[in-house]
């Protein structure tokens, strides 16, 4: 869940990052912006936020398998309580 939440932010901040640099670029023109080199950053970023978030759900996805797999009983008996026989029963069977 970590991955994922990380992922999440970055790929959040990388599409924050290169929509602001949108609205700089065109504020100021396109030699303000290094030719690009800014936004293939921002672009960079939230690819790897993807990547992370792939990552953060795969984790869950084999966690989930590995606690099924381990062929524990999901619940345990703690005791087992039985109705007394009552003498109508006993008396039925002879």
């Amino acid at each position: 869940r970590l991955l994922s939440i990380f992922g999440s932010v970055i790929a959040l901040l990388g599409f924050a990052f290169g929509l602001l640099l949108v609205v700089l670029r065109l504020a100021f023109g396109p030699q303000w912006a290094a030719e690009g080199v800014f936004m293939l950053f921002a672009v960079l970023f939230m690819f790897i936020g993807a990547q992370f978030i792939g990552m953060g759900l795969l984790g869950e996805y084999i966690g989930r398998i590995y606690n099924d797999v381990r062929a524990r009983p999901r619940y345990f008996i703690q005791r087992v309580v039985r109705q007394p026989e009552t003498a109508s029963k006993e008396e039925d069977r002879s």
